[in-house]
C-alpha cells in the first residue's frame, strides 16, 4: 500500500514534468518538481524520464546517429548551469559523443 502511494505521488510529479507547460524553460521552472520528495521518488522519476527520452529519440545518438547499447542522456543546459530534467532539455547521445560534449571538443548550440 505504501509503495503504491509513493509510486502514485511519483507519477503525479512525473506528469507535471512531462506535460506541456508554457512557462517551462530549459534552465528550470520556477517550481522545483522534486520539492519535498524523497530520494527514492527522485531516482524513480529520473529512471522514467530517462526511459522516455531514450524511446523518444529512437535509441539513436542525436549527434552522430549511431545505434549503440551504451546510450546516455545528456542535459542540453547542464545541471550545473541550472538545467532541468524536463525531456525538452534532454537528448540521447552515445558515450563517445557525450565525452566530447563535456570536454568541449564537440560544441552544441544551447537551447534558449
Amino acid at each position: 500500500m505504501v509503495a503504491e502511494m509513493i509510486e502514485h505521488e511519483g507519477m503525479v510529479l512525473l506528469d507535471r514534468i512531462l506535460s506541456s507547460n508554457t512557462e517551462w524553460s530549459p534552465r528550470g521552472s520556477r517550481v522545483d518538481p522534486y520539492m519535498g520528495v524523497d530520494e527514492w521518488i527522485r531516482d524513480w522519476m529520473w529512471h522514467r524520464i530517462r526511459s522516455y527520452v531514450i524511446e523518444r529519440d529512437n535509441r539513436v545518438c542525436q549527434v552522430c546517429g549511431e545505434e549503440t547499447e551504451d546510450l546516455q542522456v545528456h542535459h542540453i543546459v547542464w545541471k550545473c548551469h541550472n538545467g532541468s530534467d524536463h525531456p525538452k532539455n534532454l537528448m540521447v547521445v552515445c558515450e563517445r559523443c557525450h565525452k566530447q560534449i563535456h570536454t568541449k571538443q564537440l560544441p552544441l548550440i544551447m537551447m534558449q
